[in-house]
């Protein structure tokens, strides 16, 4: 069962939350999906290199190609380990709430970033920061 915190109970109802849960849960499976595609085309790569000759340019083009593909990797777990804290907030009453400032982060913003930590002003401030 969902929990609903007192706070955001306003912005979020129970047919809400179960819309975004329902969304978070298939954003995990696709997640989990591709990075093992990614891990297994990580693999196939790795073993092209290591069981042949590979030098020059065609050496270069498959060390960038792995390249691309860990950060890929890094990418797509970093995104499912946001979707999974995000059930996990779900579960504990504690989803919709600003990480920062604790006011409520919005169903629109939800809608569009099921798993967002911070609501909209927090997050701005955040960017300022980190971007400066």
């Amino acid at each position: 069962m969902v929990q609903i915190n007192p706070a955001t109970e306003a912005t979020l109802n129970e047919q809400a939350l179960a819309g975004l849960r329902e969304r978070l849960l298939s954003q995990v499976e696709a997640l989990r999906a591709k990075a093992a595609a990614l891990r297994g085309e990580l693999a196939t790569k790795e073993g092209e290199a290591s069981n042949t000759f590979v030098a020059g340019v065609e050496g270069a083009m498959v060390a960038e190609e792995s390249d691309e593909l860990i950060a890929l990797l890094q990418h797509e777990q970093h995104e499912w380990q946001a979707a999974r804290a995000a059930l996990a907030r779900m579960s504990q009453g504690e989803y919709g709430l600003c990480e920062a400032c604790g006011g409520p982060i919005g169903l629109a913003r939800l809608e569009i970033v099921p798993e967002a930590t911070l609501c909209v002003a927090c997050q701005a401030l955040e960017e300022r920061r980190t971007y400066r």
